[in-house]
């Protein structure tokens, strides 16, 4: 007589898992808060005036005709700011004429300053982003959400290419 394999302990192991997996997932994302939490504690004890600071940045960009802006809130990880340095990289890099003729701004702000909360309705802002906008007689703008998937990528051009193309496209709408 043969043996008959049990199958039923196969789904049983499975949940098992399942369970372990989820609460691992949740425990990694409680560490990432916490980290970004502790992280943000500690910059914020270096820069005190940040908030005037940001306003400051915020009215020089209204000023140009293009803004790249990169919002994010209080707590940061590090793949924020790594969208952060990687856009500002490439606007100082492809765009420096613009800057340089007052026709783009690159300004970094923090949507979580009391002065700045509107920006979360504004640019309907669910988390960090780089947003685009032209001003003009009617303000046209872009979220540019990719740069998340974009971020993690080998191919560092993908990333670039992207932000480069989106902002060239918003530069000859200003005209």
């Amino acid at each position: 007589m043969s043996a008959i394999p049990d199958t039923n302990s196969a789904p049983a192991t499975t949940q098992g898992l399942k369970r372990i997996l989820g609460f691992l997932l949740i425990a990694a994302a409680v560490a990432a808060v916490a980290i970004g939490i502790l992280r943000q504690g500690r910059s914020s004890e270096s820069e005190p005036h940040a908030a005037a600071s940001i306003l400051a940045s915020e009215q020089a960009a209204t000023d140009a005709a293009v803004t790249v802006f990169y919002f994010h809130g209080d707590t940061r990880c590090p793949t924020c700011r790594d969208i952060e340095t990687r856009t500002e990289q490439l606007v100082r890099k492809r765009f420096a004429a613009e800057l340089d003729a007052g026709a783009l701004q690159y300004v970094a702000i923090n949507y979580d300053v009391d002065a700045n909360r509107h920006y979360r309705e504004d640019f309907e802002l669910t988390f960090g982003s780089v947003v685009v906008r032209v001003d003009g007689t009617t303000t046209t703008w872009e979220n540019l959400a990719d740069v998340w998937s974009l971020i993690h990528e080998d191919d560092e051009s993908r990333f670039d290419a992207y932000l480069a193309e989106h902002i060239a496209k918003m530069l000859e709408r200003a005209g």
